[in-house]
């Protein structure tokens, strides 16, 4: 009903370019709205990622030292926000552009390699232990949530 009615309206008014531009924007400005209405294509947390970070919170939150967190971006999110900032970026530092370079290298690494990857952060920040968060198949986890599994190394 309605495209036939507006392709009418553009079929008589084909010969007035006024109309047909205005006709082209409002064609254009409807598609571009209704791409944005399907929202952001982005990862969310999921439900066992979040359990996975309340349990290492539980585990620190007492602790005053220094805490190494290996894990995705938005698990890490998670875990700053249950730390009231306590713990940011997984205690990984943090450059002048908010950029963490290290933990980009660390964490790739840990795809690959996730014992090694474990020992460079535990040397680069000085720390005893370090929990490594994620769909990871080694020995000995310390807790399990769906997927995802908590080890402290």
């Amino acid at each position: 009903p309605v495209s036939k009615y507006l392709y009418g309206l553009i079929k008589q008014n084909i010969k007035n370019k006024k109309s047909l531009t205005f006709f082209v924007v409002l064609i254009i400005s409807v598609a571009m709205t209704a791409s944005y209405t399907l929202g952001p294509d982005a990862p969310v947390l999921s439900g066992d990622q979040y359990q996975a970070m309340q349990n290492v919170w539980e585990k620190e939150k007492n602790n005053n030292q220094k805490i190494c967190v290996l894990a995705d971006i938005y698990p890490l999110v998670s875990l700053e926000a249950l730390s009231a900032r306590k713990i940011v970026g997984g205690g990984f530092p943090i450059n002048l552009y908010f950029a963490q370079p290290e933990y980009i290298q660390i964490l790739n690494k840990s795809k690959s390699d996730p014992v090694g990857a474990i020992n460079d952060a535990k040397k680069l920040l000085n720390v005893k232990s370090c929990y490594l968060v994620g769909d990871y198949n080694l020995p000995n986890d310390s807790a399990k949530f769906g997927d995802i599994k908590v080890y402290n190394f």
